[in-house]
């Protein structure tokens, strides 16, 4: 696997974030916690797809990977415990139904902590999910009131 990308699609008032785990240029599994039928529990879905990541965001980070982590070895961050006992695959979206945002800065510093990606690479995502983006750059200011969702 060669990269790992952070992106942030389209929407009205806020964007939706997945992740996506670059094997080659045309093959990469996304990794997307998303709303479920209006319900307050995120669901995981994980997709191959036959491209690297998807060009239709608004805005993308990637992320070069070190020590030549597996899609196996990452996927497993997201039901193996960490320090404080929580696991990545059962989560909670906000009363507003938002969270994928929080998770994905989650889920990108869990990798980072296993030194697959570089130091630094989450707190850049942590700022990124802060704004809304449209066309790349950033339209407005959002903050995570009401869009920080639990593990649970």
């Amino acid at each position: 696997m060669s990269c790992i990308w952070a992106l942030a699609y389209p929407g009205q008032q806020y964007n939706h974030w997945v992740v996506f785990l670059e094997i080659e240029p045309d093959l990469s599994v996304k990794v997307d916690m998303t709303q479920y039928d209006y319900g307050e529990m995120a669901v995981l879905f994980l997709s191959e797809k036959s491209y690297g990541y998807s060009h239709s965001a608004a805005h993308r980070r990637s992320f070069s990977t070190m020590r030549g982590p597996t899609v196996g070895d990452i996927i497993d961050l997201i039901f193996t415990t960490d320090e404080n006992n929580v696991k990545l695959d059962s989560y909670k979206l906000s009363p507003t139904g938002q969270g994928c945002a929080y998770w994905t800065y989650n889920f990108i510093e869990r990798i980072e902590k296993a030194g697959y990606i570089e130091r630094g690479a989450a707190g850049v995502v942590f700022e990124d999910i802060q704004w809304h983006w449209a066309d790349n750059r950033k339209a407005s200011q959002l903050g995570l009131r009401n869009r920080q969702g639990e593990f649970v």
